[in-house]
């Protein structure tokens, strides 16, 4: 009977250990979820702060790079590139994202960053050659499946076509292998500096600053857009009564505005 009363007391307080161990993993993982939840965030934060387009704009991407490449932010440079290249070129069909990236590759050039984007442009340099291979495949493709739709004289044309493809394709082919293997080597002989942390995100009083400029600058052309808007009434004779009601819809515009402008003071 003793045993039996040991044994029992024995099982309900391993059962208690259980408990508490599985109880102590949770909340561990909801701290490490929470964590990594709180990081996407600040990154996410962080590309809103940097101006990454969602879409493709070559002139608000040309703005953006010339920027930093004339204030020598190399770091934040460097992080907009590969942010431009995984999140929207990537994204691309293989033809608008060949056309995407020489204007990226181009670009740098032009602004002559090259060995400061070295380890982004090469990216960008070596992912062009790829892109170059895929699209010659799709038009030998194409040109493949036209042969069952063409006469005789035709099918020798296309066919001849498709061997020139072909033969450029092991060209960029070789190519490619050669710039991957002289970017690996380079990467081993001259290993870039690690990459420098992406800046904080704005501090409260910094995002306050933004928003009331923001604000000032809407009030400001709003006092242009009325009083241009007014001078074309006038100028058509409209009656006083339209005038009015067209003055209170500005008045209740700037209201508004005042209002959110209050806010960041």
């Amino acid at each position: 009977m003793l045993y039996l009363v040991f044994g029992l007391f024995f099982l309900a307080a391993l059962g208690c250990i259980v408990m508490w161990l599985r109880s102590g993993i949770n909340q561990s993982a909801s701290g490490e979820d929470s964590g990594i939840s709180h990081e996407a965030e600040i990154m996410n934060d962080r590309s809103k702060d940097l101006g990454i387009p969602r879409e493709w704009d070559p002139q608000v991407i040309e703005q953006k790079i010339t920027s930093l490449a004339n204030s020598n932010n190399i770091a934040v440079l460097d992080h907009f590139v590969q942010s431009v290249k995984t999140r929207i070129i990537m994204r691309q069909d293989a033809r608008t994202a060949r056309t995407s990236t020489e204007f990226m590759r181009t670009l740098i050039e032009r602004l002559g960053v090259m060995k400061q984007l070295r380890t982004a442009y090469d990216d960008l340099n070596l992912y062009e050659k790829e892109l170059d291979i895929r699209v010659t495949n799709l038009d030998i493709e194409r040109l493949k499946q036209d042969l069952t739709l063409q006469d005789l004289q035709h099918k020798k044309e296309t066919q001849t076509k498709i061997n020139d493809l072909e033969h450029q394709l092991k060209e960029l082919d070789y190519q490619f292998r050669i710039a991957r293997l002289k970017k690996d080597i380079d990467a081993v002989e001259n290993p870039p500096p690690p990459p420098s942390p992406p800046p904080p995100p704005p501090s409260r009083e910094e995002q306050r600053k933004r928003k009331r400029q923001e604000s000032e600058e809407r009030l400001d052309k709003l006092r242009r857009d009325r009083a241009a808007d007014i001078a074309r009434m006038h100028a058509r004779n409209e009656s006083e009564e339209a005038i009015r009601r067209r003055e209170n819809v500005w008045d209740d515009a700037f209201a508004e505005e005042e209002e959110e402008l209050r806010k960041w003071l």
